[in-house]
């Protein structure tokens, strides 16, 4: 069969060969370049709608069909996805990586942590004496007769001697080198650096029992007519504590003829707050920064004055003889001063990448909320045993009062810090810490037996300067 077509009809039948047979073919003839041009369009859009039926067909069948990477335009269940598994614990709360848990782990690469030792020395006690006044004794601890209270007049060793009496002397009480830790947080923000540390003076006690006794008067104990000039050790002295009567200089003392120690404990503990400013220059070179923060300090002490006194009891014992025992006498006196109030300063460095070296000056608008205290117990005379009837012991007093005022503090640290890894440093500073209004126990003693038994507190304003070095370590995360 021969299949006729017109002129203007695209020509599928296949030109006659040799043999004038006629044959049906799919692919026309390439007659012009007009023809080639059609049959690669024709190409191309067979291979178009192939692809996008076995991608349909992969979609449908869950074999890993992907829409085009340029997806804009196409509907949002369309789209590209991605899935990512997870564990079914990821470490936070909630099973998830919540905002707290990227706020802790932040923070935490942008904090710091520093140790250290500190060895100080806390400010001297002023070198006074014990007790009140004597009047026309211009030093009596080296030295000096006068009455006790129990007897009225001056004592008398077991071989009826008269001894010489000593006041003790404050200054030999020694509080130096008394060790504590401090510790110290840093967090690194945009603006600059929150700091906040902790520290402790470890808790100490000095103690202290004069004795033996330098004679320095102007004659040798027990024989009153002899002028002597040189020193002389007075193994048979006893210590006398002089006190006044409603105000007034007496010629009386408390006198301890067995035994007498003074106990002086000390401690300070406190922490700061404080933000300090970047100053925006690079890391190595000169730093000036500014500081403002907050600072609390208790700065507690107490002196205890132990003494032992042999007395002789209102009654003799069954074969005529004099009954001795023994009066113990306390007296406590507390001073607790805590100073707390906002501070300024300047953070002065200079950095290198090893080494660098700073000067921290601070300066503290602090108020002292003192709370001072005083106790004793048998004071002038205890319980006689050969009157059980009768009470003879002094009773127990106790004296306080509160009081607030302004006590500025100043404070100086002088330090240096070594790079030993990109995470470790080294540290080590000169310490100064100067207060000011503050309270000591050995100073609010009131020496003076009135209408009340037992001694009164008077507060007294003294400055204290504490000193030393800190060691430590400095680790940053």
């Amino acid at each position: 069969m021969q299949r006729h077509l017109s002129k203007h009809q695209p020509t599928w039948a296949s030109k006659p060969r040799f043999d004038d047979k006629p044959r049906f073919s799919l692919c026309p003839p390439l007659r012009t370049q007009m023809d080639i041009s059609r049959l690669i369009l024709f190409l191309a859009a067979c291979t178009c709608l192939c692809c996008f039926d076995s991608a349909t067909c992969r979609a449908q069948n869950g074999n890993g069909y992907s829409a085009p990477a340029f997806a804009g335009n196409l509907p949002w269940d369309a789209r590209q996805q991605y899935y990512e598994q997870i564990p079914s614990d990821r470490g936070g709360f909630d099973e998830f990586d919540s905002p707290l848990d990227r706020l802790f782990r932040q923070a935490a690469r942008q904090s710091w942590l520093q140790f250290d030792y500190v060895q100080w020395n806390i400010g001297q006690i002023p070198d006074d004496l014990l007790g009140a006044q004597v009047p026309g004794v211009d030093r009596p601890d080296l030295g000096f007769v006068i009455n006790d209270t129990t007897t009225g007049a001056p004592p008398l060793d077991p071989t009826n001697t008269e001894q010489t009496s000593y006041v003790p002397r404050l200054g030999e009480i020694d509080q130096n080198n008394m060790p504590g830790l401090r510790l110290t947080y840093g967090l690194e923000t945009n603006f600059g650096t929150f700091e906040s540390n902790v520290f402790w003076i470890l808790p100490d006690t000095s103690n202290y029992a004069p004795g033996p006794f330098l004679f320095r008067g102007a004659t040798i104990p027990g024989n009153q007519a002899t002028r002597f000039t040189s020193p002389l050790i007075d193994p048979n002295g006893v210590v006398a504590i002089p006190f006044s009567i409603n105000g007034v200089p007496s010629n009386q003392a408390l006198i301890f003829d067995r035994s007498f120690r003074i106990a002086y404990d000390s401690s300070m503990v406190g922490t700061e707050f404080n933000f300090i400013w970047d100053d925006g220059k690079p890391r190595n070179g000169l730093h000036f920064q500014y500081i403002l923060g907050f600072r609390y300090l208790k700065f507690d002490e107490q002196m205890s004055l132990f003494g032992t006194d042999d007395q002789i009891g209102a009654q003799p014992d069954a074969n005529g003889g004099e009954v001795t025992f023994v009066k113990t006498t306390t007296i406590q006196s507390r001073a607790i001063n805590q100073l707390f109030g906002p501070q300024i300063g300047t953070k002065i460095e200079l950095v290198d990448d090893r080494v660098t070296f700073g000067a921290r000056p601070m300066f503290t608008f602090a108020f002292n909320h003192l709370d001072a205290r005083v106790k004793t117990t048998d004071l002038f005379s205890a319980d006689d045993p050969t009157t059980p009837g009768i009470d003879e012991a002094t009773p127990a007093s106790s004296n306080g009062t509160n009081q607030d005022q302004f006590a500025p503090i100043l404070s100086l640290a002088l330090y240096t810090k070594i790079r030993i890894t990109n995470s470790m440093h080294l540290y080590g500073s000169y310490d100064v810490l100067f207060l000011t209004g503050v309270s000591r126990p050995a100073e609010n003693i009131s020496y003076d037996q009135g209408t009340v038994p037992g001694f009164g507190v008077i507060p007294n304003e003294t400055t204290v300067l504490n000193q030393g070095f800190s060691v430590g370590t400095l680790i940053e995360f």
